[in-house]
């Protein structure tokens, strides 16, 4: 899942799961809702402050450079796809 909000531009902050089939009555445990305010306190407060993982800025520029090159590549078969990447993102 990672993987896809990186390549869509998102910086994940942390994640917090839950197994349904483990649940009481199908209701999360104070544990899980207590990591899961917490998860919601830090990615305002990395939004806020603009906190950036330096392994996900990696990842975001590998994926922006294969997308150039697709880009480039395929700019006779997406023309408008190609004119939009040299007006918004700075192809050349």
């Amino acid at each position: 899942m990672n993987h896809f909000l990186i390549t869509t531009g998102i910086h994940p902050v942390g994640g917090v799961w839950a197994t349904m089939g483990n649940l009481t009555d199908e209701t999360f445990t104070d544990e899980i809702c207590r990591q899961a305010n917490a998860l919601g306190e830090k990615l305002v407060l990395s939004w806020k402050h603009q906190k950036r993982s330096k392994n996900v800025e990696k990842r975001l520029a590998a994926f922006r450079q294969r997308m150039q090159w697709l880009m480039i590549y395929r700019k006779d078969q997406w023309p408008y796809e190609y004119k939009f990447w040299q007006k918004y993102k700075g192809l050349k």
